[in-house]
């Protein structure tokens, strides 16, 4: 029974991909245990058809059974087991007898966990395509309805709020720091944010799960693992006879920046896939203990590592052009603006021909650049925090500019302006963030970069 119940566990999950468009298109897949077969019926049939399914002889020699499904009737011999899996929110399984006798007991909860990992990956997996509709679609029609949710997107200012915007920053940069102090803080940028780690370690960030959305390429060509028993075993497989950590996954993700691992935790949640290999780095080694140290860690499927992104010829855990995409997600802002070009050529380098880099950073004008006091400023757009950690505020046409003048094309590029409210309060707060997506070019670049 438990190799029956196994069997059926990754029957299952081979279909659950296509088992979409077949649902959406009314069918239900029957499993015929006499021939081991696979079907797709359509259950959705008029009226006549229903009749004559319902007193269909199936010619089986078992007894039948009725079972309802999508408005329509079908008789089925109780040999035979209906999967049926609804196209984002549950799996429903219906069997005849149940699956406990068919299975015993050990198989059946070894198919029901399969069965409840399937159900989140595939969630997790759809969920960029069925969302995209809608995230980031929550305009503001009515300034009377601004504190009926959190958030708004796309917010447009008005010239009286652009103008205060100008001022402010205006005024937060009449008095530039010294050469001496300037130099200071980028020296000790280090170990500003190793003293920031200490302090705030995992409490700090939050998951960022809204990576899958934005970002829908970090699912990855391969898709979800949707068995963790199988994606373990796999895993183990893959790192033997490695020239290097990683080498034989095919698609290797890194995170720059990864701080207490807000970013790299999810990836690794969300996708166990076997051909998934993480790797993050941070110039603060306390970022970078935080993650190794975390329970959170699989150490057979992610390194993290010690990397100052604007220092050239690093020793890296993996070989030039061996990287399918580069997450760098406000990171670019704590660098001094005279070092953006050397961070970008020296992921030019670690990428694959066409491989991406995924960017998210603050915007001008955002909430936290209006809330900076005079005394303050580096350079222009450029401050330094009460903690001496410090963050630079970009345009749409800057990063653009940034990323081509460095060998990559645009693949896209948003100013996200979004109103979030404090309901309680009453306070309303303008975030501006610059987001994208670029690609590496080609390799001929490596020899000028």
């Amino acid at each position: 029974m438990e190799g029956k119940g196994t069997e059926l566990c990754w029957d299952y999950l081979k279909i659950c991909e296509t088992h979409a468009e077949h649902l959406k298109q009314g069918q239900r897949l029957i499993r015929h245990w006499s021939t081991g077969k696979l079907e797709w019926v359509d259950v959705s049939q008029d009226s006549s058809d229903r009749v004559s399914n319902k007193n269909r002889d199936h010619g089986s020699g078992h007894s039948s059974s009725t079972v309802e499904a999508a408005g329509s009737t079908k008789v089925l011999p109780k040999n035979e087991i209906i999967i049926d899996k609804a196209f984002r929110d549950s799996c429903i399984i219906t069997a005849i007898p149940t699956l406990a006798d068919f299975m015993g007991k050990e198989g059946y909860e070894k198919y029901i966990k399969a069965i409840e990992e399937a159900e989140e990956q595939v969630k997790l997996k759809y969920e960029a395509q069925q969302q995209s509709s809608k995230f980031r679609n929550r305009p503001l029609v009515e300034e009377k309805a601004v504190f009926s949710q959190n958030a708004w997107d796309d917010v447009d200012w008005d010239d009286e709020q652009k103008t205060e915007a100008i001022l402010k920053v205006e005024n937060n940069s009449k008095t530039m720091v010294d050469e001496v102090q300037r130099v200071q803080l980028d020296d000790n940028a280090a170990d500003n944010w190793t003293k920031f780690y200490e302090i705030h370690q995992n409490k700090f960030f939050r998951d960022r799960r809204w990576l899958f959305k934005e970002f829908p390429d970090l699912v990855g060509p391969f898709g979800p693992s949707f068995d963790s028993t199988m994606s373990e075993s796999e895993i183990e497989k893959k790192r033997q006879n490695e020239t290097f950590v990683g080498e034989n996954s095919n698609f290797r993700i890194l995170e720059v920046g990864c701080g207490n691992g807000s970013t790299v935790f999810p990836l690794l949640m969300y996708n166990n896939h076997p051909e998934l290999y993480v790797y993050c780095c941070d110039f603060s080694s306390k970022a970078v203990q935080v993650v190794s140290e975390s329970p959170h860690l699989e150490t057979n499927r992610c390194t993290p590592f010690v990397w100052d992104i604007t220092k050239e010829n690093p020793n890296l855990p993996f070989p030039p052009e061996s990287l399918d995409i580069v997450v760098i997600i406000f990171v670019l802002s704590a660098i001094s603006p005279e070092k953006f070009d050397q961070v970008f050529q020296n992921l030019y380098k670690i990428l694959k021909p066409n491989g991406l880099i995924l960017f998210r950073d603050y915007g001008l004008y955002d909430l936290v650049q209006l809330r900076i006091g005079p005394g303050r400023c580096i350079s222009d757009n450029f401050y330094f925090r009460g903690d001496g950690t410090r963050v630079y505020f970009f345009t749409e046409d800057e990063v653009e500019d940034i990323f081509k003048r460095n060998g990559y094309t645009k693949l896209d590029i948003i100013v996200d302006k979004r109103l979030q409210v404090n309901r309680l309060k009453k306070i309303k707060m303008f975030r501006v963030w610059v987001q994208g997506r670029f690609q590496k070019i080609s390799s001929s670049l490596n020899s000028s970069i």
